[in-house]
This record gives structure tokens, C-alpha cells and sequence, in this order.
């Protein structure tokens, strides 16, 4: 499966000009998981800034900042000329370069997010964890774009 995955590591378009289904899966998923964690960024910076839950708190806020820059980074693959720029940093965590390895890591980093305690904390979770959700249940059912390092 992955063999075949990599085979289309650059979109390819038939003859009537259309991107095939799994690069747009791939383009929906990357461009959600990106903005989620752009948005965990910016609300773990101002948890940091109101240091709202002490010691604790600030130590997971930077957690999360650094959790959320890796994944932004990841999803910069999808793109042709960031592959050899991001790759020295991408290959310390190769796991995260394929879709299974990705979608667990937004599931984690949801969980690390998720406060019932705090509304846009348990949106942000549980938006991280479904774009998780639904890159796995995709995946597994048509195969997600292996993108390959140049």
C-alpha cells in the first residue's frame, strides 16, 4: 500500500484537469490540522501570557507550542519546494511524515489540549482529535499521498 501511496507523492491530474480524491483529502486534512494548530499556538500563548493555571499550565502551554510547531512543519511537506527545507527537522520525527503516524499525533496533541474546564479548550481538543479521526478512517479507506523526500 505504501509503495503505491508514494507513486503519486506529486499530484497528478486526469484528462479533464481534476486533482485526484486523495490529494484533495490530503490538501482538506493538511490545510485543518494546520489552522488548528496555528489556533493551539495562539491560545497556548495567551494561557501563557495570563499564566492562568501556574507552573503546570505554563509547562504544558510550551508543550504545546512546540507539539503544534511540528505538526505545522510536517504539513509543509505536502508542499514541493518546502520538502527539502523541512526535511532535516521533519526526519528527527519521521513517524509524523506518514498519514497513520499523523493522525495519531493530532489525536495526542488533542488530548493534551482538551479542558472541559474551558470552552475554546475542549472545541480546540476535540477539533484536533476529529481532523485525527478522519485522517486514520481516510487513510484506511482510500490511502493518503506518501510524499516522497527530495
Amino acid at each position: 500500500m505504501a509503495s503505491t501511496a508514494a507513486a503519486i507523492a506529486l499530484a497528478q491530474e486526469d484528462e479533464q484537469g481534476c486533482v485526484c480524491s486523495k490529494m484533495i483529502w490530503a490538501y482538506v486534512l493538511s490545510s485543518l490540522g494546520s489552522c488548528c494548530a496555528i489556533v493551539m499556538i495562539v491560545y497556548s500563548i495567551l494561557q501563557l501570557m495570563t499564566f492562568h493555571d501556574g507552573i503546570p499550565g505554563a509547562i504544558l502551554s510550551i508543550y504545546t507550542v512546540i507539539l503544534a510547531l511540528i505538526v505545522i512543519v510536517a504539513e509543509l511537506r505536502s508542499f514541493v519546494p518546502w520538502r527539502s527545507l523541512v526535511y532535516p527537522f521533519v526526519k528527527q520525527f519521521y513517524f509524523i511524515t506518514m498519514p497513520v503516524g499523523r493522525s495519531i499525533y493530532y489525536v495526542f496533541l488533542g488530548s493534551i489540549v482538551f479542558d472541559p474546564e474551558q470552552i475554546f479548550a475542549l472545541l480546540l481538543g476535540v477539533w484536533s482529535m476529529v481532523v485525527g479521526l478522519i485522517m486514520l478512517a481516510v487513510n484506511a479507506k482510500m490511502g493518503l499521498p506518501v510524499y516522497i523526500d527530495i
